[in-house]
């Protein structure tokens, strides 16, 4: 930084006539550190928020001593000039000197005035101080950004070019994102951009809610905030699939077609469905429409697909009644037709006298059988369709400890219930958070292999390659690498936990060679090697200490837990916990451990509590009887496990267990056969709540589609 130093003056006492015995007064002469003489100082381009120095020399001109010597500055800008150096306090014999460094950190833009004043008793001078204070020119290309409509959960990413146009260099001292669902991502930003120089910002939109969002970029430089204005508006995909002849509109407009369209909706959303020629209307696959011309969808985050089945019409009818309290699928096939009808709710199908008609159900809750004008086999009837009408009714009925049931994204496989009782739930397609009420609260496309919840409800997830954290509303925190050993978490099978949290935030991952750790931050702290094994189980205990599953190297069969405190460091390992392998583990609320595990036609518990629990079940099987264990909030357990081979479905069983050791309840589902097919569940994983709910997610294969599935059983 250039400083201009000008002419020197300097103040001494006024003295009497001289004798030549009496010393010259002492005087103040001020110099650079070139030893120019100055009475001003000028300080050249400083951006606010930056420093420029210079050194002044205070030397004592006279034969008297000078001092004790005080520095100050006075003026509207005083706070700007800093004064350090070895003259405050200090006396000067005739010819010694000290030095004063002056440092200029502008608070505010434009000419800085103040002044040094430099006194003793005897002598003083004054030396006037100029800084020139810049701000830096920056702005953005583009200023402002609008992602558009996006769906929600998917993400769009744009890129701000941040230029600097002024003179001076410009501190990037911060670059934040703010507004939900807007986040910062990569970009060429360093800590300084030079003059006339550019760099890229990038920004994504994830929208979680509908409608209009807004948020800000921000660049913090020199105690300026550069902002550019971000905006996306959030949206639901609809898909609507058309069974037949005819066509789908709606309202707002967005979709208008006669066979498979999809569109974005901000708001309810109805469609009207208009039949073709010779054609009539059966039904939606949105049981509260029946068979309405129009089916109202309120509004959701979460994707809908939505099927409109239209038939010729003919003289006889096939009238379908819904009964009981859970949600159900109906198919009709009729003779010559090569596409089934699929009803969602209670509907009416034409057809020709004497034409064959087989009649198929399908529920993920409990069904309770076909009645009516048909010969029943179990879930599927058949009759010949008469001159007027055939009347039959199918009934669907819920457990008593059923609370709801929802259809998600094919590929879930993972889940947690978080500190509010809300459910989140992930897999191949993506997560989304369910409210204890099981509406969707948000939903993004990130894949989960398996997750977890942590402090203050943050959710952590094994992505396969990854591990990444977001907080309650589903925002990114961090992003980081698996280590090696935490590679391989099985994203197929069933009651697979390979990750865990512990109190303090920090998270493990057990992957196919060993364990990993990164604390809260998502910093690594350690991995450690396990021998290969097909296990790949861990929990956290309350002190924080990391236990994983691995295969007894003495009988190849039972498990043990290998152990490790929050440093690393090897413990004692814990043998034979469980008798078989194919096992998972956890702890409860008080830190014990709980586990599972299975062999060929056996299925086992072990929970170490202050009661222990021990379950040996006998299942008739061919193959290892899978099954998983959760911990509930109200010290209880709930444990489930299939109840024979699996092929595409499963016959399956859940039991709540007491502390004590007590089923209080037992829940069975069972396939639906017929002729033609069969249909129903298959669990994959299972989560508890703090009040004691139970969740299990996995696939449901109905008639139709298979999707995946949610069902939620109350204490």
């Amino acid at each position: 930084m250039r400083v201009r130093h000008l002419v020197v003056a300097f103040v001494a006492a006024c003295g009497g006539g001289g004798g030549d015995d009496e010393p010259d007064p002492a005087s103040v002469v001020v110099s650079d550190g070139a030893g120019a003489p100055a009475v001003r100082v000028e300080f050249g381009a400083t951006n606010v928020g930056q420093s420029s120095g210079a050194m002044l020399v205070v030397g004592n001109g006279g034969g008297a001593p000078l001092g004790p010597i005080t520095v100050a500055t006075s003026g509207a800008a005083a706070s700007d000039f800093v004064v350090a150096g070895t003259c405050s306090g200090a006396t000067l014999g005739a010819g010694e000197s000290c030095e004063i460094a002056l440092t200029f950190r502008p608070t505010e833009r434009g000419d800085r005035l103040a002044t040094l004043v430099i006194a003793a008793p005897s002598a003083s001078a004054t030396v006037e101080l100029i800084g020139h204070a810049l701000t830096p020119d920056l702005h953005f290309v583009p200023p402002a950004f609008d992602f558009g409509q996006l769906q929600i959960g998917v993400s769009a990413q744009a890129t701000f070019e941040l230029r600097n146009d002024g003179a001076t260099p410009a501190a990037i001292d911060a670059i934040a994102v703010t507004g939900g669902g807007f986040a910062r991502g990569l970009g060429t930003c360093g800590a300084e951009l030079a003059p006339g120089a550019s760099c890229d910002i990038v920004v994504s939109a994830t929208p979680q809610a509908l409608g209009a969002g807004a948020g800000a970029l921000t660049v913090q430089s020199a105690g300026e905030s550069y902002d550019a204005g971000l905006a996306a508006r959030g949206a639901r995909r609809i898909t609507v699939v058309v069974e037949g002849t005819g066509t789908i509109t709606s309202s707002p407009s967005g979709i208008d077609c006669g066979g498979d369209c999809t569109g974005l909706f901000e708001s309810d959303v109805t469609l009207t469905a208009t039949p073709g020629a010779s054609a009539q209307l059966v039904g939606w696959s949105i049981p509260e429409c029946g068979d309405s011309a129009t089916c109202t969808l309120p509004a959701d985050v979460a994707p809908a697909t939505v099927t409109a089945s239209f038939v010729s019409a003919g003289p006889s009818s096939i009238d379908i009644t819904f009964a009981g309290d859970a949600s159900g699928e109906v198919q009709v096939w009729l003779e010559g037709v090569a596409t089934p009808v699929s009803c969602f709710a209670s509907c009416s199908i034409p057809a020709m006298p004497d034409q064959r008609v087989e009649v198929l159900a399908s529920t993920p809750s409990g069904f309770g059988g076909i009645t009516g004008d048909c010969d029943v086999s179990g879930g599927y009837c058949f009759l010949t369709a008469p001159p007027g009408t055939a009347a039959i009714t199918v009934t669907f009925t819920k457990d008593p400890k059923e609370q709801w049931t929802r259809f998600v994204s094919p590929g879930v496989r993972t889940a947690a219930f978080d500190g509010t009782d809300a459910l989140v739930v992930g897999g191949s397609a993506g997560i989304s958070k369910l409210s204890p009420a099981g509406a969707t609260v948000w939903s993004i496309t990130l894949p989960a292999v398996a997750l977890a919840v942590g402090p203050a409800d943050s959710i952590y997830v094994n992505t396969g390659t990854h591990v990444v954290k977001l907080d309650a509303g589903g925002a990114t925190q961090w992003t980081v690498p698996l280590d090696p050993r935490s590679v391989g978490c099985p994203a197929t099978g069933h009651f697979v936990h390979c990750i865990a949290v512990a109190p303090d935030g920090a998270v493990a991952v057990h992957g196919s060679t060993g364990v990993a750790r990164w604390d809260a931050t998502g910093a690594p702290t350690w991995s450690v090697p396990i021998a290969l094994t097909p296990h790949f189980g861990v929990a956290i205990d309350l002190a924080g200490v990391v236990m994983a599953e691995k295969e007894d190297p003495a009988t190849a069969e039972s498990v043990d837990v290998v152990r490790f405190s929050p440093a690393g460091v090897a413990l004692s390992t814990l043998e034979d916990v469980s008798p078989q392998y194919h096992g998972m583990i956890t702890v409860d609320g008080a830190g014990n451990l709980i586990t599972s595990s299975s062999g060929h036609s056996r299925a086992y518990l072990r929970a170490y509590t202050p009661t222990p629990i021990s379950r040996d079940l006998t299942i008739a099987s061919s193959s290892f009887v899978e099954n998983g264990v959760a911990s509930l909030g109200t010290g209880e357990l709930a444990w489930i496990h299939f109840l024979g081979d699996l092929t595409l479905i499963a016959d399956w069983r859940v039991r709540r267990i007491t502390s004590t050791g007590s089923e209080p309840w037992t829940l069975t589902r069972r396939r639906i056969s017929s002729v033609l097919k069969e249909s129903g569940t298959v669990p994959i994983d299972i989560a508890g709540s703090p009040t004691g709910r139970i969740a299990i997610v996995g696939q449901y294969h109905g008639l139709t589609t298979a999707s995946g599935w949610v069902q939620t059983y109350i204490p």
